[in-house]
């Protein structure tokens, strides 16, 4: 798997990254045929909005494997997914300031995402 993804992102020698944001992630899910746009992660649609209507988002540990069910291969693909609003509140100077993390554990199973929030 480490060569399949060393390949995706473009890259001649491994190097273990266990955070990657949804730019950097979206190819390598894209080769297991999941769209990270489609598919439900909450605010990764919101990323690239104006600052003060945007997330940062990034996935960490993300775990791809293949099973088999029923003699048909299948991919399991777990993690943990954050957001963090990029300009949550203003100060009395007029200065932005960035919102509380938000931390998610998700698997995607069959094409469909389960996910459950922890803070």
């Amino acid at each position: 798997m480490k060569n399949l993804i060393q390949k995706i992102l473009g890259k001649d020698k491994p190097k273990i990254r266990n955070t990657l944001n949804a730019d950097e992630i979206k190819p390598i899910f894209e080769a297991v045929g999941i769209n990270i746009e489609t598919i439900g992660f909450p605010f990764i649609n919101e990323r690239h909005n104006t600052p003060t209507y945007s997330y940062w988002t990034q996935f960490k540990k993300v775990n791809i494997k293949p099973i088999k069910i029923n003699e048909e291969v299948s991919t399991i693909i777990t993690g943990r997914y954050e957001t963090q609003p990029k300009a949550s509140y203003q100060d009395s100077g007029g200065g932005w300031h960035p919102g509380g993390i938000s931390y998610y554990s998700f698997k995607i199973q069959e094409g469909k995402l389960n996910i459950r929030r922890h803070n």
